[in-house]
């Protein structure tokens, strides 16, 4: 897991990322949100695509925590704030779903050792399959997020 601010992110930092993160990163440094509808949006086919999200945030308790086998993540906030849960994986995780290839998931009520990132506008994470996360939680109150995941076939 890494978390960063994508207006702090500087050219020289970005070189200590792969071809496919630099591109990621640049697209979201690069697009104009605003002009795009929630959904999916292609950078190069099945292997890069943007999901573009809104929703409210919830209680940490309502959220499953997920992880992916075939794609990294990258989380960026456009607008509001939320909690990530984060964790790794752990044989005293509770599996909720078995990794299913079709949604690229498996699925957690309970992760060990779990701790928050808070993202806020600006911010960005990219998880790799090694991170459990649980996005979508309330960081205090409800509040209204719109976010970009970039999804890069590993």
């Amino acid at each position: 897991m890494i978390l960063g601010n994508i207006n702090k992110i500087n050219q020289q930092e970005l070189q200590l990322f792969s071809e496919q993160i630099k591109k990621a990163i640049n697209s979201l440094k690069e697009t104009d949100f605003s002009k795009l509808e929630d959904g999916k949006h292609e950078l190069d086919g099945e292997n890069m695509f943007i999901v573009l999200q809104s929703y409210k945030t919830v209680p940490k308790s309502e959220k499953k925590a997920e992880k992916h086998e075939k794609y990294i993540d990258i989380q960026f906030m456009i607008k509001g704030k939320e909690t990530i849960g984060h964790g790794f994986i752990n044989p005293e995780n509770k599996t909720m779903q078995e990794y299913d290839k079709e949604i690229d998931a498996e699925l957690y009520t309970e992760i060990k050792n779990e701790t928050d990132m808070v993202m806020t506008q600006g911010t960005f994470t990219i998880l790799f399959p090694s991170d459990i996360h649980r996005p979508g939680c309330h960081l205090k109150t409800e509040t209204e997020v719109r976010k970009a995941v970039v999804k890069i076939l590993i």
